[in-house]
């Protein structure tokens, strides 16, 4: 029994010669018992292997769709055949197909490694690292934050809104390889200042309106837009999971968001707000910033907490073992 993949996937050493996933051409998609097809493939326009288009006996066929935004492609035809569609960005008011259910970006062995050194909170700034890596098609959520939350956080805390030169490749050869691979998203700088840090706002989707359920019709994309251009809000977003959510949960920071539960975010298994992270109702934080400034170990508390959670609930083997239950009939 093995883990194979159609390409070799994912390298173990900057030399490239171990992978998480080798390819092996003896092996083929009708020698499996669980076949999982990347979203990639979907949104590169791949058709998926005949094999996964007729469908094989016995095998649990999974697509893993991280997609952003709201087109949904995994509501297509083509998609009705698998057995589950596990869909991060899940939206309590969005119409999904009965395969589907809700999944995580969660923890990653290199973002779990990459703050494996944090402080205890005595060391750390007291601050707050607000630097989105996305700043040419801002989401609406954040352009809400930092017009309305972060003037008022910034009486309560220091907030740390300086950028990490994303082009400049680092220095050690495995840090340069986890650089390329993904996508130049690893910065040993940005982990140490994460670390370092207090708190970390992980804000991030777009608000939507709760109708159409339909979410990827041309009528609720304008929607959408709409309330964008407008600065209007709503109690629904979506695109609201991140990587920098779980690399905060990882780094031991107090994670700011909205309220998920209030806003329609769903995960497999949700956490508990201002017991492992901190979130925001946008109409109204007045209560949750007179916590935060009247009490003065709240955030290392929180931070301490959010990060056990995260490492029970969405660790690479927490993970796998909640795939594996739902491959058996368990629960997600």
């Amino acid at each position: 029994m093995g883990c194979f993949a159609n390409v070799n996937y994912w390298p173990l050493d900057p030399e490239r010669e171990h992978f998480l996933l080798p390819y092996d051409p003896t092996v083929q998609p009708e020698d499996c018992s669980l076949i999982i097809v990347s979203d990639d493939w979907f949104r590169t326009g791949q058709p998926f292997p005949e094999p996964v288009t007729r469908g094989i006996p016995g095998a649990c066929c999974i697509a893993l769709d991280r997609d952003d935004g709201t087109r949904l492609r995994t509501l297509g035809k083509p998609f009705q055949a698998f057995d589950l569609i596990l869909r991060t960005h899940y939206n309590a008011s969005t119409r999904y197909s009965g395969n589907f259910s809700p999944w995580a970006y969660g923890l990653s062995e290199r973002v779990v490694e990459a703050t494996r050194e944090e402080l205890v909170a005595p060391e750390r700034q007291s601050s707050l690292l607000a630097n989105w890596r996305h700043t040419k098609y801002p989401h609406s959520m954040r352009l809400a934050v930092e017009r309305e939350l972060l003037p008022r956080l910034r009486e309560i805390m220091p907030i740390d809104e300086a950028r990490e030169n994303i082009d400049e490749p680092p220095e050690s050869p495995r840090d340069r390889l986890w650089w390329r691979e993904t996508g130049r998203r690893h910065w040993p700088a940005y982990y140490r200042r994460l670390t370092s840090s207090l708190a970390c706002a992980a804000f991030g989707g777009f608000f939507e309106t709760p109708w159409p359920a339909a979410k990827e019709s041309l009528v609720s994309r304008l929607l959408k837009r709409t309330l964008t251009m407008t600065h209007a809000r709503t109690h629904l977003i979506s695109q609201w999971d991140s990587w920098r959510l779980w690399e905060s949960f990882a780094a031991g920071c107090a994670t700011f968001h909205v309220d998920l539960d209030r806003y329609g975010c769903v995960l497999p298994v949700m956490p508990t707000n201002w017991e492992h992270y901190i979130g925001f109702d946008l109409d109204d934080p007045g209560p949750g910033l007179a916590r935060i400034r009247d009490d003065p170990g709240l955030l290392a508390r929180i931070g301490t907490a959010g990060r056990a959670w995260a490492l029970e609930h969405y660790s690479p083997a927490a993970t796998a073992r909640r795939l594996l239950a739902s491959v058996r009939g368990g629960t997600l």
